[in-house]
C-alpha cells in the first residue's frame, strides 16, 4: 500500500467498520438478534469461500479440524455477534460500538502496560 491509497482503504475501514452497528439496528428490525447474526456470518463465509474458489484456492479441512473449529465459530456467532445484536435493540448503535471496542482497547493497555510486553507510543496512548 503506498500513501495514495493508504487514505482510501483507511475511509473504507471507516465506512465499513461504522456502518456495521447501523446495519445491526436495522436488521434486528426485520429479524431476531441470533437469526441476523448467524446470516451475517453464513453470508459472509459464502462470499469468502466464492473468492477462493474463484481464484482457484481450494478448502481442505480434515475432521479434527472441523470438530475443532465448529465450537469456536458457533461461541463468536452466538455469545459475540448474537449478543451484541440483541444489544443493540437495547442501546443506540454509538453505545454498542464502544462497548464493542473497550476490550480492544483494554487488551493493549493490559499488555502495555501492565505486563509491559508491548511499547505503546504517544500516538497509541492517545488513541
Amino acid at each position: 500500500m503506498n500513501a495514495r491509497t493508504a487514505p482510501w482503504a483507511f475511509a473504507v475501514m471507516c465506512l465499513s467498520w461504522g456502518s456495521t452497528f447501523l446495519a445491526l439496528k436495522v436488521g434486528v428490525a426485520h429479524l431476531p438478534p441470533f437469526l441476523l447474526a448467524g446470516v451475517r456470518f453464513v453470508v459472509a463465509g459464502g462470499l469468502l469461500l466464492g473468492g477462493l474458489l474463484l481464484r482457484g484456492g481450494g478448502l481442505r479441512l480434515s475432521q479434527r479440524d472441523i470438530g475443532r473449529l465448529l465450537p469456536l465459530a458457533m461461541l463468536m456467532i452466538a455469545l459475540n455477534s448474537g449478543l451484541m445484536a440483541w444489544g443493540t435493540k437495547l442501546v443506540p448503535t454509538g453505545v454498542a460500538a464502544v462497548v464493542n471496542y473497550v476490550p480492544v482497547s483494554l487488551g493493549a493497555l493490559t499488555l502495555g502496560v501492565l505486563y509491559g510486553q508491548e511499547r505503546l507510543t504517544t500516538v497509541e496512548r492517545a488513541g
